[in-house]
């Protein structure tokens, strides 16, 4: 499967299409500027690269000045998102489960890659 990604354009759509959407810090140098999300950089591709995988958007949420921003986009609806990483599980057209915290995020990773 392709992982795809997009940034403060997108669409409300993605939360009607299924499979996966992570919220994500946006790259510097080729890198997310969060620690966390660079945590999790080598398991998201294991579990969303695979020919099997399902699919996956990663939206990054901006810079670190643009995510600490009360006004940021995704901080409100219909995202709601209040940290980073964040994976929406999306099934039949509605969002199914929210992974918000690291150890959840690291868990359902996992769960897809199989370990």
């Amino acid at each position: 499967m392709v992982i795809q990604t997009t940034d403060r354009t997108a669409s409300e759509s993605l939360l009607t299409q299924d499979g996966y959407a992570l919220f994500y810090a946006s790259l510097v140098d080729g890198q997310p500027w969060c620690s966390d999300c660079r945590a999790i950089s080598d398991k998201v591709q294991k579990a969303f690269a695979g020919p099997d995988a399902p699919p996956l958007t990663i939206i990054e949420v901006g810079l670190k000045t643009e995510w600490k921003s009360q006004d940021n986009i995704f901080r409100g609806s219909p995202w709601k998102v209040s940290g980073i990483p964040t994976l929406f599980h999306v099934n039949e057209g509605a969002v199914a489960h929210r992974y918000e915290d690291d150890p959840d995020v690291i868990k359902k990773l996992d769960e897809i890659i199989g370990a």
